[in-house]
């Protein structure tokens, strides 16, 4: 009976994910278009055919360092307990972007770039700003709803007003991480919107 399988598949996994954490820490450091595939394969040890085997371009591997930079968030998301204790997440999320400079400086990097409309990834990034911003606006709906944000905030004004601060700090903080707290930038935003730290009470189920 052949079963090679499952070791290969967790083999390729591995191999995978290393390949996609080589790539996010040389395409932030050096940008999308000073790093070649062949110093990504170098990088993470696996030899120019290996690595052309898992992702077909360097367009694709970039596609996926993003992705995994969401999912990273994602769980931080699922992490934090009250779901609509803003100020808890952004504490998270703000040490947790501290320990991956480099991933930050390729966002940052890409985000602009991507708005040129031939970028391969414009779709994308045109499409997630789109989805941040909604989930964003749904929950502050939740926290109007439950009497938590100050008179007069609009929740899709409060949501693109917080994407864009948590946007331009991260890029300022790139600039100087010593002088700036992104953490305390945010929090002082959140005290502009909200009538009082969420609670449990205000938990989605």
């Amino acid at each position: 009976m052949h079963r090679s399988g499952p070791p290969t598949n967790r083999r390729g996994a591995h191999t995978r994910a290393h390949i996609i954490a080589t790539a996010g820490n040389l395409f932030g450091s050096q940008g999308f278009f000073g790093t070649s595939i062949r110093e990504i394969a170098a990088g993470a040890g696996v030899n120019h055919a290996t690595l052309l085997h898992h992702f077909e371009s360097k367009e694709v591997l970039l596609e996926a360092v993003l992705e995994e930079r969401e999912q990273q968030v994602y769980r931080l998301v699922d992490a934090s307990a009250p779901r609509r204790d803003f100020r808890e997440f952004y504490r998270r999320l703000t040490l947790h972007n501290e320990s991956v400079p480099g991933l930050i400086a390729l966002f940052a990097r890409t985000s602009v770039d991507a708005t040129n409309v031939s970028h391969p990834l414009h779709e994308q990034f045109r499409a997630r700003y789109e989805r941040i911003v909604l989930n964003m606006t749904t929950e502050f709906q939740a926290l109007q709803q439950l009497g938590l944000l100050l008179p007069g905030v609009k929740p899709d004004e409060a949501a693109r007003t917080l994407i864009a601060a948590q946007d331009g700090a991260q890029i300022q903080w790139l600039y100087d991480p010593e002088g700036v707290d992104i953490n305390d930038i945010i929090q002082g935003l959140l005290d502009t919107l909200l009538a009082s730290p969420p609670t449990a009470t205000g938990a989605a189920p």
